[in-house]
């Protein structure tokens, strides 16, 4: 890994602009969705993702990403990830409609 070119990945501007492949339990989690804003306006929809457990239908992790000027920002707390199940997830990424809770399924994988 080279170190020289490391950004401060605390900081919301450097976060990666798309889910990433791998999750560390025991990290904070970020990135962020620049793309979205254009046809589903932060002020009007909300973006959640839903992460499951393969071979554990039971076992979700709900995350819903905050608005901030353009973006929808997703920040899980180290406290919070440490508490979740180590193993393989699917994930759903979907937007939901402010004024009325209707859903649309925007990715997965």
């Amino acid at each position: 890994m080279d170190h020289g070119a490391m950004t401060n990945a605390f900081d919301s501007a450097n976060y990666p602009t798309s889910e990433p492949t791998q999750l560390v339990a025991g990290d904070r989690w970020a990135w962020k969705r620049t793309d979205l804003n254009t046809e589903y306006a932060n002020s009007a929809y909300t973006l959640k993702y839903a992460l499951r457990l393969q071979g554990a239908g039971a076992t979700e992790i709900a995350i819903t990403a905050s608005a901030s000027g353009l973006e929808y920002i997703v920040e899980v707390g180290s406290s919070t990830t440490a508490a979740y199940t180590v193993g393989r997830y699917t994930y759903q990424a979907y937007i939901t409609r402010n004024s009325d809770s209707e859903r649309l399924t925007i990715g997965s994988g």
